[in-house]
């Protein structure tokens, strides 16, 4: 540590001839992959500093494409770095970088196309000294995607492995469950015998962004029946993580002018009301004018029984 880095390069026959001379210092591990130049390997190191006020930072060195290598582009990381890693990550077709880092906290540096940016999750494992990005033949979600990171350190510690949930994440992966928001209210009134069209959820996902399309309707709503109903809403992210779900209240009234259901009776149109009233009023003033004929009569009778 503290010298310079040297490249070598194959002759073409049966060995190496010396390439340039990187005085970049305190280098403890290096990976090579497309990092931007498009001519060539390029170059990154992982760095643990010796020296006062070094600055701990990872220098890329892009390949002019005869195998020299210019001023680092870019410096990453102020972690001092045991080693350092480089795949793709995030299956965008560019090679990111993985920093082991003294700390035990490890970093995910993106590849934009001209340049790196930090990974929002980072990963804690303070037993790891070395590690390996690579797909290891199984993943955590139904879809492969991603190389997945095995890491390992002193004797007795073991080996720890982290899935690639298929969109980058390589620590706790995608852990958060979508967020479902109702349409509309959350209780609603349809009329008996109506149609019923349902308002629908959305749904959100930090990772995956909108999933509304995903969202499973559970629904037994059934206007011909007065009653109450419940409409719920559930949905799961691609990683399998399952929102809490939501639901909608559906009330079935009785139709204006018609009778309800069960034993409660419905309303009474106001026709009908009318005819109910006129008939009660004949069938009053019939009674009254059977009793005034029989009061007649009587009187009648007793004035004949007189005489």
């Amino acid at each position: 540590m503290g010298s310079d880095s040297e490249v070598w390069l194959n002759n073409g026959v049966d060995g190496f001839t010396v390439g340039d001379s990187l005085p970049i210092g305190d280098a403890v591990s290096v990976t090579v992959g497309e990092f931007g130049g498009g001519v060539g390997l390029d170059l990154a190191f992982g760095r643990v500093p010796t020296v006062n006020g070094d600055v701990p930072a990872n220098p890329v060195l892009i390949n002019n494409g005869s195998g020299s290598f210019g001023t680092p582009v870019a410096f990453l990381g102020t972690s001092a770095t045991n080693d350092i890693l480089a795949g793709d990550v995030n299956t965008d077709g560019l090679t990111d970088l993985v920093f082991i880092n003294t700390s035990g906290v490890h970093q995910i540096w993106t590849a934009t196309g001209g340049g790196f940016e930090l990974h929002g999750e980072q990963i804690v494992d303070g037993g790891a000294l070395v590690g390996v990005l690579t797909e290891l033949g199984f993943t955590d979600v139904d879809d492969p995607g991603g190389v997945d990171l095995a890491l390992g350190g002193a004797l007795q510690v073991g080996t720890s492995v982290y899935l690639n949930d298929g969109f980058g994440n390589l620590g706790r992966g995608d852990a958060v469950p979508p967020v479902l928001s109702l349409i509309g209210a959350a209780s609603v009134e349809v009329p008996a015998n109506d149609n019923y069209a349902d308002s629908g959820a959305t749904a959100e996902d930090n990772i995956d962004g909108d999933i509304s399309a995903s969202v499973v309707v559970t629904s037994n709503v059934n206007t011909a029946i007065v009653g109450s109903y419940v409409v719920t809403y559930n949905v799961t992210d691609f990683a399998g993580n399952e929102a809490a779900p939501v639901t909608r209240t559906v009330t079935v009234a009785p139709a204006a002018g018609t009778g309800g259901g069960g034993g409660g009776g419905g309303t009474v149109g106001p026709l009908i009301l009318f005819l109910l009233m006129f008939a009660a009023c004949l069938a009053a003033w019939r009674a009254n004018r059977a009793i005034i004929q029989a009061g007649a009569q009587e009187q009648n009778q007793r004035g004949l029984g007189n005489a």
